[in-house]
C-alpha cells in the first residue's frame, strides 16, 4: 500500500463541493404593462439600441410620444409611430436575458412585414484592411434577405456583432423570418448631425418617418482631453 501518494481526478466536473460556488439559475418571467396584445398588422418593426441611436430615435423619431407597452424587467419599450409603424428601443437595465426578450416579443416579429435593428459602435472597433483611413461613420449590414440590402455592405470578418440586436437577428434567422441589421459605426465625439448623417440617410430609406430637429451637442465640462 503507498502512503502519501495524490491522486487527481480526471476531471472536476462532478465535485459536489464545485456547485456551492454556482447560484442556481431563476426563471423570470415579463412583466408587462399596457397593451399586451398584438396589433393585428405591423408594417414595420424596428429595434433599436445603444445610447447614440436612441438619442437620434428620441430627437428625430420618437419625441414626445407614449409607449403603448413596456417589459419593465426587460428594460424594453414599444412606441406607436403611426402608418402602422413600431419602434423597440432597449435598456441594459434588465432582468431578462437577450433571449427571454426576444422570446417575449415574438408575436410582434412574427406578425410584422419588416423587421430590422439598428445598433452602434465606435469606428475604432471596426476592423477592414482594405479602408486606409476611417470616416467618421459608415454603415454595414447583416441580414437574411437577399433581395434588398438597402445598398450597404455587408459585415466583413473579423468585425462581431453582440448584443439585443444580434438576439433578435438569429431568432428571426432560425424562424425563416426576414430581418436585416444595420450596424452604424461612429467616432466618439458627441452626438451631431455630421457623424449622424448616415444613419438619417438609412432611416430614410427604410422609411421612418423624422422629423429634422438640431442635434444638442454636449460639450466637454472640462478642458483635460484622455
Amino acid at each position: 500500500m503507498l502512503f502519501g501518494e495524490i491522486v487527481e481526478p480526471s476531471t472536476r466536473a462532478l465535485i459536489d463541493e464545485d456547485f456551492d460556488e454556482y447560484p442556481e439559475v431563476t426563471e423570470s418571467s415579463p412583466e408587462w404593462q399596457g397593451a399586451r396584445e398584438v396589433p393585428n398588422e405591423i408594417n414595420t418593426l424596428v429595434f433599436i439600441e445603444t445610447d447614440k441611436v436612441k438619442k437620434l430615435f428620441h430627437s428625430c423619431v420618437l419625441q414626445e410620444r407614449k409607449a403603448v407597452a413596456r417589459i419593465k424587467n426587460g428594460g424594453v419599450e414599444i412606441s406607436d409611430i403611426g402608418n402602422r409603424k413600431y419602434v423597440v428601443t432597449f435598456s441594459e437595465k434588465r432582468d431578462l436575458t437577450y433571449g427571454q426578450i426576444t422570446e417575449s416579443l415574438k408575436d410582434w416579429i412574427k406578425t410584422a412585414k419588416n423587421v430590422y435593428t439598428i445598433t452602434s459602435d465606435s469606428i475604432s472597433n471596426y476592423q477592414n484592411i482594405n479602408l486606409p483611413e476611417k470616416p467618421f461613420s459608415l454603415i454595414r449590414v447583416l441580414t437574411n434577405d437577399t433581395t434588398n440590402s438597402f445598398g450597404y455592405e455587408r459585415l466583413e470578418s473579423p468585425n462581431l456583432i453582440s448584443g439585443f440586436g444580434a438576439s433578435v437577428l438569429t431568432y428571426c434567422i432560425h424562424l425563416g423570418i426576414k430581418c436585416t441589421l444595420f450596424i452604424t459605426y461612429v467616432d466618439t465625439s458627441p452626438l451631431d448631425s455630421v457623424n449622424m448623417g448616415p444613419l438619417i440617410g438609412l432611416l430614410e430609406r427604410i422609411e421612418i418617418p423624422i422629423t429634422h430637429n438640431e442635434l444638442k451637442i454636449t460639450t466637454s465640462a472640462s478642458n483635460l482631453y484622455m
